[in-house]
């Protein structure tokens, strides 16, 4: 892991992501989430630059062979939690 401190909005990422791991009860392989005010705004680029989320995208059904940005975001679980990572 690295020594980078984590603000507490990570640190609650971080501790969803292992309780849904760790839960006998749920089976996930990944978070999924709506970013209030969608792409565009500060917390949407936060998730996808300090937490790696990648935006879901859907075809534009008015232009061929493009895609449109949902809003909804997500990320497998295994990039969240610090002990997973290869190497640790």
């Amino acid at each position: 892991m690295t020594a980078r401190r984590r603000g507490w909005a990570e640190a609650l990422l971080v501790v969803t992501a292992r309780r849904v791991y760790r839960s006998d009860d749920t089976a996930a392989a990944a978070l999924i989430l709506e970013s209030e005010g969608g792409p565009g705004t500060r917390l949407y680029e936060w998730y996808g630059d300090t937490m790696k989320f990648e935006p879901i995208r859907r075809p534009d059904p008015n232009k061929k062979k493009s895609m449109i940005e949902t809003g909804v975001l997500f990320c497998p679980l295994a990039s969240l939690i610090p002990e997973e990572w290869p190497g640790n």
